[in-house]
């Protein structure tokens, strides 16, 4: 198993747990899997994988590239994010659309300017980190490699945060709840490969509503059975 260039925070390190007043409503195609949990949040944060294995169906590159112009972003100043954002889609001109990259520059920026959010982007945080490791699923163990997409570290706890945007009807979205399920269930899996001392935690950020959704540890090992 194998973690690129990460260092644990330290055992002290204690942050306010972040609260919502209203809960994101789910969309209909995602509805049915995931089970709603109030307004509770578990200050943990969740990664965002790329697996090897063929179940996990088509890269959805909107979500990718949101975390990676908010990773690319949050340390630098407000007044200057704009602009930075502009040279980071500038260099993907050539690979996706215009329309794309500037929804993408646009969420990574409301995403940063959300308060309730801000205990994603401190110094007990990562971006992108890469993470690998073997995962048993359906009796057969694989060799996966990911990248999560934020994590936080709280002390005993890690925080998985999960890139979502909750409407599928672009083809880059998730081809089934259950596919990007699994693909959570994953990552969990190989953060606690890694922390096998800490208690892991998903949750999914909706980009395009900017809130936060905790995920049952239950169903989550369920979609490896």
């Amino acid at each position: 198993m194998r973690l690129v260039n990460f260092k644990s925070a330290k055992k002290n390190l204690s942050r306010p747990q972040p609260s919502f007043p209203e809960t994101t409503p789910l969309p209909p195609w995602i509805n049915s899997s995931l089970k709603r949990h109030g307004q509770q949040f578990i200050y943990q944060d969740t990664p965002i994988l790329r697996t090897s294995c063929s179940f996990l169906g088509t890269e959805c590159p909107t979500e990718e590239l949101i975390a990676q112009l908010v990773n690319s972003l949050f340390h630098i100043a407000e007044s200057e994010r704009e602009q930075a954002a502009n040279k980071f889609i500038s260099r993907l001109s050539h690979k996706y659309g215009t329309n794309l990259l500037n929804i993408v520059k646009g969420w990574a920026l409301k995403i940063l300017g959300i308060e309730d959010l801000s205990f994603l982007f401190q110094d007990n945080t990562r971006g992108c980190l890469p993470i690998s490791g073997p995962i048993k699923y359906r009796e057969r163990t694989s060799l996966f490699h990911e990248t999560i997409d934020r994590l936080v570290d709280s002390g005993d706890t890690l925080l998985l945060v999960n890139f979502l945007v909750g409407n599928n009807s672009s083809a880059n979205s998730p081809s089934s709840p259950n596919t990007f399920l699994r693909k959570i269930a994953v990552r969990a899996s190989l953060a606690k490969l890694v922390f096998p001392q800490k208690d892991i935690t998903s949750a999914i950020l909706w980009v395009d509503e900017q809130k936060l959704q905790h995920l049952s540890e239950d169903m989550l090992k369920k979609c490896l059975s």
